[in-house]
Protein backbone atom coordinates (compact mmCIF):
# COMPACT_ATOMS: atom_id res chain seq x y z
CA UNK A 1 0.00 0.00 0.00
CA UNK A 2 1.23 3.58 -0.79
CA UNK A 3 2.05 5.79 1.66
CA UNK A 4 1.62 8.79 -0.43
CA UNK A 5 0.34 11.60 0.89
CA UNK A 6 -2.96 13.31 -0.36
CA UNK A 7 -5.29 16.77 -0.09
CA UNK A 8 -7.82 16.13 2.46
CA UNK A 9 -10.37 18.13 4.23
CA UNK A 10 -10.51 18.04 7.94
CA UNK A 11 -12.27 14.76 9.11
CA UNK A 12 -11.43 12.54 6.36
CA UNK A 13 -8.25 10.67 6.42
CA UNK A 14 -5.15 11.64 6.52
CA UNK A 15 -2.98 9.54 3.63
CA UNK A 16 -3.80 6.48 2.29
CA UNK A 17 -3.25 4.94 5.27
CA UNK A 18 -6.25 5.66 6.79
CA UNK A 19 -3.93 7.51 9.50
CA UNK A 20 -6.35 10.40 11.30
CA UNK A 21 -5.00 14.20 11.04
CA UNK A 22 -3.05 14.39 14.21
CA UNK A 23 -3.12 18.08 15.91
CA UNK A 24 -0.37 19.75 13.97
CA UNK A 25 -2.49 18.95 10.52
CA UNK A 26 -5.47 20.98 12.63
CA UNK A 27 -6.96 18.30 14.52
CA UNK A 28 -8.65 19.41 17.70
CA UNK A 29 -8.74 16.26 18.95
CA UNK A 30 -5.56 15.55 19.96
CA UNK A 31 -3.28 17.79 22.61
CA UNK A 32 -0.42 16.33 22.95
CA UNK A 33 3.07 18.16 21.97
CA UNK A 34 5.09 15.12 20.45
CA UNK A 35 2.11 13.16 19.25
CA UNK A 36 1.59 10.85 22.08
CA UNK A 37 -2.23 10.93 22.30
CA UNK A 38 -2.41 10.69 18.54
CA UNK A 39 0.34 7.33 18.54
CA UNK A 40 -1.66 6.26 21.55
CA UNK A 41 -5.08 6.67 20.04
CA UNK A 42 -3.66 4.25 17.13
CA UNK A 43 -2.05 1.91 18.94
CA UNK A 44 -5.40 1.41 21.52
CA UNK A 45 -7.89 1.96 18.69
CA UNK A 46 -9.19 -1.64 19.89
CA UNK A 47 -9.85 -0.54 23.62
CA UNK A 48 -13.08 1.89 23.89
CA UNK A 49 -12.24 2.79 27.72
CA UNK A 50 -9.25 2.41 29.50
CA UNK A 51 -7.16 3.17 32.50
CA UNK A 52 -4.18 5.63 32.49
CA UNK A 53 -1.07 6.58 35.07
CA UNK A 54 0.26 9.65 33.93
CA UNK A 55 3.36 10.50 36.07
CA UNK A 56 4.23 14.37 35.82
CA UNK A 57 1.23 15.23 34.49
CA UNK A 58 1.93 18.78 34.23
CA UNK A 59 -1.62 20.79 32.74
CA UNK A 60 -4.57 19.35 32.12
CA UNK A 61 -4.58 20.82 29.10
CA UNK A 62 -2.25 22.15 27.29
CA UNK A 63 0.43 19.31 26.27
CA UNK A 64 -1.72 16.92 27.56
CA UNK A 65 -1.22 13.40 26.38
CA UNK A 66 -4.17 12.38 28.55
CA UNK A 67 -7.13 14.81 27.62
CA UNK A 68 -7.92 13.02 24.18
CA UNK A 69 -8.72 9.75 26.49
CA UNK A 70 -10.35 11.40 29.29
CA UNK A 71 -13.06 13.08 26.82
CA UNK A 72 -13.26 9.69 25.72
CA UNK A 73 -14.44 8.22 28.95
CA UNK A 74 -11.13 6.70 30.05
CA UNK A 75 -9.92 7.03 33.68
CA UNK A 76 -6.85 7.33 35.16
CA UNK A 77 -4.60 8.03 37.87
CA UNK A 78 -2.61 12.11 37.24
CA UNK A 79 0.78 12.51 39.45
CA UNK A 80 1.82 16.21 39.56
CA UNK A 81 4.10 17.67 42.39
CA UNK A 82 3.21 21.56 40.83
CA UNK A 83 0.61 22.86 42.84
CA UNK A 84 -1.07 25.09 40.74
CA UNK A 85 -1.79 22.01 38.10
CA UNK A 86 -3.11 19.56 40.61
CA UNK A 87 -5.76 22.07 41.53
CA UNK A 88 -6.96 22.59 37.73
CA UNK A 89 -6.64 18.33 37.83
CA UNK A 90 -9.32 18.64 40.56
CA UNK A 91 -11.60 21.02 38.80
CA UNK A 92 -11.20 19.52 35.12
CA UNK A 93 -10.31 15.70 35.83
CA UNK A 94 -13.05 15.21 38.61
CA UNK A 95 -13.38 11.52 37.88
CA UNK A 96 -9.74 10.71 37.88
CA UNK A 97 -7.83 10.42 40.71
CA UNK A 98 -5.22 13.39 41.29
CA UNK A 99 -2.28 13.53 43.22
CA UNK A 100 -0.34 16.28 44.39
CA UNK A 101 2.95 15.08 45.38
CA UNK A 102 6.49 13.71 43.93
CA UNK A 103 7.63 9.94 42.93
CA UNK A 104 10.86 8.54 43.38
CA UNK A 105 12.48 5.36 44.30
CA UNK A 106 11.87 6.28 48.06
CA UNK A 107 8.93 7.62 50.58
CA UNK A 108 10.33 10.71 52.42
CA UNK A 109 11.30 14.16 51.26
CA UNK A 110 13.07 15.68 48.36
CA UNK A 111 14.28 19.25 47.00
CA UNK A 112 11.93 20.22 44.13
CA UNK A 113 12.66 23.02 42.03
CA UNK A 114 10.16 24.46 40.41
CA UNK A 115 11.07 26.44 37.40
CA UNK A 116 10.22 29.58 35.56
CA UNK A 117 8.74 27.36 32.54
CA UNK A 118 6.96 25.08 34.65
CA UNK A 119 7.48 21.89 32.18
CA UNK A 120 11.50 21.91 33.36
CA UNK A 121 10.42 21.70 36.90
CA UNK A 122 12.66 18.68 38.50
CA UNK A 123 14.04 16.97 41.57
CA UNK A 124 17.50 16.56 39.69
CA UNK A 125 19.61 19.14 41.16
CA UNK A 126 22.16 18.57 38.43
CA UNK A 127 19.62 19.40 35.61
CA UNK A 128 18.54 22.29 37.16
CA UNK A 129 21.94 23.37 37.78
CA UNK A 130 22.41 22.95 33.78
CA UNK A 131 18.98 24.41 32.86
CA UNK A 132 19.74 27.62 35.05
CA UNK A 133 23.13 28.29 33.53
CA UNK A 134 20.51 28.26 30.37
CA UNK A 135 18.78 31.22 31.73
CA UNK A 136 15.56 29.41 33.89
CA UNK A 137 14.96 30.74 37.21
CA UNK A 138 13.99 28.15 40.03
CA UNK A 139 12.06 28.22 43.29
CA UNK A 140 13.43 25.44 45.67
CA UNK A 141 10.87 23.65 47.82
CA UNK A 142 10.48 20.62 50.11
CA UNK A 143 8.12 18.19 48.60
CA UNK A 144 6.92 14.64 49.85
CA UNK A 145 7.66 11.61 47.55
CA UNK A 146 6.28 8.48 47.52
CA UNK A 147 6.48 5.60 44.62
CA UNK A 148 4.39 4.49 42.04
CA UNK A 149 4.09 1.09 44.19
CA UNK A 150 2.88 3.00 46.69
CA UNK A 151 0.48 4.84 44.90
CA UNK A 152 -0.97 1.60 42.59
CA UNK A 153 -1.33 -0.17 46.38
CA UNK A 154 -3.47 2.86 47.42
CA UNK A 155 -5.75 3.76 44.35
CA UNK A 156 -6.79 1.18 43.00
CA UNK A 157 -7.33 1.03 38.83
CA UNK A 158 -9.00 -2.68 37.54
CA UNK A 159 -5.81 -1.99 35.15
CA UNK A 160 -3.12 0.02 33.39
CA UNK A 161 -3.76 0.50 30.12
CA UNK A 162 -0.84 2.86 29.70
CA UNK A 163 1.88 4.65 31.85
CA UNK A 164 3.36 7.48 30.75
CA UNK A 165 6.79 9.25 32.72
CA UNK A 166 8.20 12.33 32.23
CA UNK A 167 10.11 13.47 34.93
CA UNK A 168 13.00 15.59 34.33
CA UNK A 169 15.43 12.94 34.41
CA UNK A 170 14.41 11.19 37.25
CA UNK A 171 12.91 8.41 35.25
CA UNK A 172 15.23 5.81 36.47
CA UNK A 173 14.37 6.44 40.14
CA UNK A 174 10.69 6.42 39.11
CA UNK A 175 11.26 3.18 37.65
CA UNK A 176 13.13 1.73 40.87
CA UNK A 177 9.90 2.33 42.51
CA UNK A 178 7.88 0.12 39.93
CA UNK A 179 7.04 -3.37 40.65
CA UNK A 180 6.82 -4.48 36.89
CA UNK A 181 6.54 -8.01 37.31
CA UNK A 182 2.52 -6.99 39.52
CA UNK A 183 1.65 -3.34 37.62
CA UNK A 184 1.92 -4.59 34.21
CA UNK A 185 1.03 -1.61 31.75
CA UNK A 186 -0.15 -2.50 28.50
CA UNK A 187 2.17 0.66 27.09
CA UNK A 188 4.85 2.30 28.77
CA UNK A 189 5.96 5.86 27.37
CA UNK A 190 8.74 7.12 29.05
CA UNK A 191 10.59 10.35 28.17
CA UNK A 192 14.51 9.15 26.74
CA UNK A 193 16.11 12.40 25.95
CA UNK A 194 17.70 14.81 28.06
CA UNK A 195 15.19 18.02 28.31
CA UNK A 196 16.22 20.73 26.10
CA UNK A 197 18.67 18.80 24.48
CA UNK A 198 19.50 15.96 21.81
CA UNK A 199 20.81 13.07 24.11
CA UNK A 200 19.41 9.53 24.44
CA UNK A 201 19.40 8.76 28.41
CA UNK A 202 17.72 5.72 28.22
CA UNK A 203 20.74 3.49 28.59
CA UNK A 204 20.39 4.57 32.04
CA UNK A 205 16.53 2.59 32.90
CA UNK A 206 15.74 0.66 30.03
CA UNK A 207 17.52 -3.14 31.10
CA UNK A 208 14.37 -2.57 34.07
CA UNK A 209 12.23 -2.34 31.09
CA UNK A 210 13.25 -5.14 29.33
CA UNK A 211 14.06 -7.30 31.72
CA UNK A 212 10.91 -7.13 33.26
CA UNK A 213 9.15 -8.55 29.74
CA UNK A 214 8.87 -5.18 28.09
CA UNK A 215 9.47 -5.01 23.88
CA UNK A 216 10.45 -1.62 22.87
CA UNK A 217 8.50 -0.54 19.97
CA UNK A 218 8.85 2.97 18.88
CA UNK A 219 10.72 6.13 19.17
CA UNK A 220 8.63 9.36 18.83
CA UNK A 221 11.78 12.19 18.84
CA UNK A 222 11.12 12.25 22.56
CA UNK A 223 9.72 9.44 24.05
CA UNK A 224 10.30 5.55 23.65
CA UNK A 225 7.04 3.43 23.61
CA UNK A 226 7.05 -0.19 25.51
CA UNK A 227 4.59 -2.85 25.33
CA UNK A 228 4.28 -5.59 27.39
CA UNK A 229 4.90 -9.25 25.97
CA UNK A 230 2.11 -10.61 26.74
CA UNK A 231 0.21 -8.13 24.29
CA UNK A 232 2.90 -8.41 22.03
CA UNK A 233 1.35 -10.21 19.33
CA UNK A 234 -1.97 -8.26 19.67
CA UNK A 235 -0.68 -4.71 19.10
CA UNK A 236 2.27 -5.54 17.38
CA UNK A 237 0.12 -4.45 13.62
CA UNK A 238 -1.24 -1.36 15.75
CA UNK A 239 1.66 -0.63 16.22
CA UNK A 240 3.53 -0.80 12.69
CA UNK A 241 0.31 1.40 11.69
CA UNK A 242 1.11 4.06 14.21
CA UNK A 243 4.60 4.18 13.10
CA UNK A 244 3.79 4.38 9.02
CA UNK A 245 1.42 7.26 10.15
CA UNK A 246 4.07 8.64 12.65
CA UNK A 247 6.56 9.10 9.86
CA UNK A 248 3.82 10.60 7.44
CA UNK A 249 2.79 13.58 9.74
CA UNK A 250 6.46 13.34 10.70
CA UNK A 251 8.12 14.27 6.76
CA UNK A 252 4.78 16.40 6.86
CA UNK A 253 5.17 18.74 9.67
CA UNK A 254 9.37 18.62 10.70
CA UNK A 255 9.30 21.69 12.54
CA UNK A 256 7.35 20.03 15.64
CA UNK A 257 10.36 17.28 15.60
CA UNK A 258 11.71 17.70 18.93
CA UNK A 259 15.37 19.12 17.77
CA UNK A 260 13.37 21.82 15.62
CA UNK A 261 11.28 22.93 18.61
CA UNK A 262 13.73 23.49 20.92
CA UNK A 263 16.51 23.83 18.27
CA UNK A 264 17.62 27.31 20.15
CA UNK A 265 19.07 25.07 22.92
CA UNK A 266 22.55 23.70 22.91
CA UNK A 267 22.90 20.22 24.06
CA UNK A 268 24.32 20.37 27.95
Amino acid sequence: MSNKIVQIELGQVYSDDMCPIPRQGGNTNFYAQFYEDYILSIVLSNIDKGYYVDVGANSPDFDSVTKHFYLKGWRGINIEPIKKWHDAYMIERPDDININQGVSNFEGEIDFYVSSMDLMSTGNIDFADNARRKGYSYDKQKIQVTTLNRILEKHYLPSITFMKIDVESMEKQILEGLDLSKYRPIILIIESIKPFSHRDVYSEWEAMVLNNNFTFMLFDSLNRYYVANEYLDELSPNFSKASRCYSLVDQKYPEYRIKNVFKHELDY
